[in-house]
């Protein structure tokens, strides 16, 4: 009887445990910012009125597809993350690797179900990133560049995604989508970077075991300048308004150059893991002067 009554009082808080472990394995927070963006690519679209009930389904899409990424990958990667980031839920048993397929595969099948509420050309674009995502984890990833680019296009192409869904493409879509693809593939570099010892020793061969870690570095620093070159010209492009430069300066290029001062001399992990947390507080601070585009 008191076991009983010790086990009842137990299951809630396990069963939250392990709630939230789906959710880590997830990345809801990270997908919920790329839903931001598609919600943005509604906002600048090339329409008086959008459609928000459309733009909130393709939010959806976005987000569950994310989600559905990030647990595939992690599937995927069980092995190589069992010796290099044993925290993880996969490889720590906080989820079984049954319980994580079953869980991308019900994340693929009601993102398809949303997306088919939409549209034909959203529609074939939610199945062709999904398509694109599954092709990373299982092939593309360990490629030189090409999964890097992969990523950069499934990054871009969810703000193009809102404006669709929403109405029609507008240049300010075009010029926040190429700055998004840019950004995305330096920060999938910087990912790279980040793993390069654990996935050398696991045999992954990313950009940065490929290339090596000086020039993956050279790449990585290039491909931040670039974007701060065309953050800047994505204002003129796009038609913004002078506010637009204030706080793309602000939010944008300062964050970026701050990762560039950190990555500097002798390069370390803890640098590294600095640069990347930077990296993903510029994801969230860059929707303010992306959103001034459409001003």
């Amino acid at each position: 009887m008191e076991l009983t009554r010790i086990a009842s009082r137990a299951t809630p808080g396990a069963a939250w445990m392990r709630a939230l472990a789906f959710v880590r394995l997830a990345r809801v927070d990270r997908a919920a910012v790329a839903a931001g963006y598609t919600l943005l690519g509604a906002y600048l679209a090339d329409i008086a009125l959008p459609d928000l009930s459309a733009a909130t389904r393709a939010a959806v899409v976005v987000l569950l597809t994310v989600c559905f990424g990030f647990v595939l990958n992690d599937y995927r990667d069980v092995e190589t993350d069992a010796s290099a980031k044993p925290y993880r839920p996969l490889p720590s048993g906080a989820v079984s690797r049954r319980q994580a397929g079953a869980l991308a595969l019900a994340l693929l099948v009601c993102a398809l179900a949303v997306a088919a509420t939409l549209p034909p050309l959203p529609l074939a674009i939610a199945a062709g990133a999904a398509a694109l995502t599954a092709a990373y984890s299982f092939g593309l990833k360990g490629t030189l560049l090409l999964g890097n680019l992969a990523m950069g296009v499934l990054v871009a192409v969810t703000v193009v995604f809102g404006a669709l869904a929403a109405g029609a493409v507008s240049v300010a879509v075009v010029a926040l989508s190429a700055v998004m693809f840019l950004f995305a593939v330096a920060q999938e570099v910087l990912f790279n970077l980040r793993d390069e010892q654990g996935d050398r020793l696991a045999g992954v061969r990313t950009t940065a075991s490929r290339l090596g870690a000086r020039a993956a570095l050279l790449l990585y620093r290039g491909l931040l300048a670039l974007v701060v070159v065309v953050t800047l010209a994505a204002g003129v492009l796009g038609g913004a308004s002078p506010a637009y430069a204030y706080a793309a300066a602000a939010c944008i290029v300062a964050p970026l150059i701050a990762i560039l001062c950190l990555l500097t001399g002798r390069i370390t992990d803890t640098r590294l893991r600095r640069a990347e947390w930077i990296t993903r507080g510029t994801w969230v601070s860059g929707i303010l002067p992306m959103a001034m585009l459409g001003a």
